[in-house]
């Protein structure tokens, strides 16, 4: 799921403990997207992001409810990798990889691949997702049942 390939030198890198709690953290995050368990999926947010993709100071109840939409339209997760993992900071650090997926829906299939960026910070002393954003690296068909 998740390519080894994670920073481990220089001025920037989290260190050795921090980088095993964000890597732990991004496989459940991607094992529960693969599972579609919506509360296992929401257990790695913050209660509030600073940035999620073009919004900024976003609820957890926001994404919960982007989510199950989500799910609901794709009820097929084919695919979903991680690779290229960089992981920098310690204090607040963020995670940046290529991610790549295929889900399959009733009416639509959408596939891609999108550099991802991931800030954390700790809430209830557990690291958890507190702002996502992406760039577009291979063309996809964009999920619509977000609201802008």
């Amino acid at each position: 799921l998740i390519s080894s390939s994670i920073l481990s030198q220089g001025a920037l890198a989290a260190d050795e403990n921090t980088r095993a709690q964000i890597s732990a953290l991004l496989q459940k995050w991607i094992e529960s997207l693969k599972a579609k368990d919506l509360d296992r999926q929401m257990s790695c947010y913050a209660s509030q992001l600073t940035t999620y993709f073009l919004k900024h100071n976003v609820p957890r109840y926001q994404i919960r409810r982007d989510k199950e939409r989500f799910f609901q339209r794709y009820q097929q997760i084919r695919s979903v990798k991680i690779s290229n993992l960089q992981i920098t900071g310690s204090d607040q650090p963020e995670a940046t990889f290529l991610k790549t997926w295929d889900f399959g829906g009733g009416e639509s299939d959408w596939h891609g691949q999108v550099m991802s960026h991931l800030s954390f910070t700790k809430e209830n002393g557990r690291w958890v997702i507190s702002a996502e954003r992406e760039r577009l690296v291979q063309v996809s068909v964009p999920f619509s049942g977000s609201e802008q």
